[in-house]
């Protein structure tokens, strides 16, 4: 089997390395529709949509930072979120799409079908702890149709030492269905190179099953 091990829902594949990458640039802008932060709280509908709006404007994915400094703070002791919905167009219609996440979270909006990283654990068999790579896959990849990322030691640190280290993402993609993961065995850190990609291509699907 060539290339590193990819499980979409219960299915397994692999993934071609040298595959191109999708273009987004003919994506259209974010629209937002209405942003509000701590609506569970009591927090009035909409109360974020400006701030929101002023930093996704005119781009096609906008990497939103939850911030609770930068959004105030509407209803003191309760845990928020940030709740935020875009109007993306469908043919001649438009679609609400929506996002979220809680304090500290970043949130990708976009109308394109791009990458949302949700974990990276470098060195998870020798007992690193969940995530450790989380951070420094998303500065790479998160936003982007498709992305080519090297697991490099040097980069990630020795979360582990004396032990050889796999490498495990997971991801998902803003255009909906199910959560993806790429797994890369014991000295993954020997400058692997993985590709995330959304969506997953549709033949890669069909062979899923076989």
């Amino acid at each position: 089997m060539n290339g590193p091990l990819v499980v979409l829902g219960a299915a397994l594949l692999t993934v071609p390395i040298g595959a191109p990458p999708r273009s987004g640039s003919d994506a259209p802008p974010v629209a937002v529709t209405e942003a509000t932060w701590g609506r569970r709280c009591g927090a009035p509908a909409g109360n974020a949509t400006a701030y929101v709006r002023e930093r996704c404007a005119d781009t096609a994915v906008c990497l939103l930072d939850v911030d609770p400094e930068r959004l105030g703070d509407p209803a003191p002791g309760c845990e928020k979120r940030l709740e935020v919905t875009l109007a993306c167009p469908v043919g001649a219609k438009t679609s609400a799409r929506r996002a979220t996440g809680a304090s500290g979270d970043r949130l990708v909006l976009a109308c394109a079908d791009v990458i949302d990283v949700r974990e990276a654990t470098y060195g998870g068999n020798c007992g690193a702890p969940d995530g450790n790579a989380t951070s420094h896959l998303a500065d790479t990849c998160e936003g982007q149709p498709s992305c080519r990322y090297v697991i490099d030691f040097e980069a990630l640190g020795d979360p582990a030492p004396g032990c050889s280290k796999s490498y495990r993402a997971r991801w998902s993609c803003t255009g909906g269905g199910p959560a993806q993961r790429i797994e890369v065995p014991a000295e993954a850190g020997a400058k692997h190179e993985i590709a995330l990609r959304c969506p997953v291509a549709a033949k890669q699907s069909r062979g899923a099953g076989r």
